[in-house]
């Protein structure tokens, strides 16, 4: 949260997935739909609580679920928040 204050970003952007996790014997468990929508817009929620102007958030999120391999299907279950600083101006 400091370093969206002290950056003065252009933008926030929260971009949320939903993974498939291979299990031992083969198959695959899905998440559930709706599952990215509903990570990327708690986030939000939490930003916006901690002081982020609702303006500077741009969220999205993939319905599209991630492909696991078994190993790391973890990291495919995820939110990740960019924050955007405008370039400084040419001297």
């Amino acid at each position: 949260m400091r370093y969206i204050e002290l950056a003065k970003p252009s933008r926030v952007r929260v971009e949320a997935t939903r993974g498939v996790s291979r299990l031992s014997n083969g198959e695959d468990l899905v998440e559930p739909a709706g599952i990215a929508e509903r990570r990327a817009m708690r986030i939000r929620r939490i930003l916006v609580e901690l002081g982020v102007p609702p303006d500077l958030l741009d969220v999205h999120w993939s319905e599209q679920p991630l492909p696991g391999n078994g190993i790391d299907d973890h990291v495919r279950r995820r939110v990740t928040v960019t924050v955007e600083v405008p370039e400084p101006p040419a001297t």
